[in-house]
């Protein structure tokens, strides 16, 4: 069965690191713990070069454009890989997918960090604008994204991984 994966995670949590890592021979191991080790995994470009920062980011809208990717990489590859942004729950992404690809079984991966870790990568970050606290920050988009995943318990088998630089990718239960 062809697979939707959505990536989530907060800032700087590694989503596209691990879409990366998940497309590279150094990512053997991990595809085959999801039980990909015989499939084709693509990425969706378009969730990765179309950033949006905040609601009214023209960048947002740019993101429309990754169903019809998705679509497109599907006919090619068993599993797509998209990078999720916490703006994509408001506009309703991942349920829409779900709702125009039925016939593929939609995933998230959850990425977790410490707050004290994320927030060391954020201020390395070029986009960091240094006007939040990035401890306070990390904290608070952990939460809101961990309340918008739990809405969509019992609609996507989520997996949540441990990105910290300490542990690599390890499951967490």
């Amino acid at each position: 069965m062809k697979e939707v994966v959505w990536v989530y995670g907060p800032s700087a949590a590694g989503k596209e690191s691990l879409i990366k890592f998940l497309l590279s021979n150094e990512g053997a191991d991990l595809r085959n713990k999801l039980g990909w080790a015989a499939k084709r995994v693509a990425q969706c470009a378009e969730s990765i070069n179309y950033i949006a920062h905040s609601d009214d980011d023209p960048a947002l809208e740019k993101r429309n454009e990754i169903p019809q990717a998705v679509s497109k990489l599907l006919k090619d590859a068993d599993v797509v890989l998209i990078k999720g942004q916490t703006v994509d729950f408001d506009a309703n992404f991942p349920k829409g997918l779900k709702e125009a690809l039925p016939i593929a079984h939609h995933k998230i991966i959850l990425l977790s960090v410490e707050p004290g870790e994320l927030a060391q990568r954020l201020v390395q970050k070029k986009w960091w604008s240094g006007l939040h606290n990035p401890y306070d920050y990390s904290k608070g988009e952990i939460e809101v994204q961990g309340r918008q995943i739990d809405s969509l318990r019992g609609e996507f088998e989520i997996i949540n991984l441990d990105s910290s630089k300490n542990n690599g990718y390890e499951f967490i239960k």
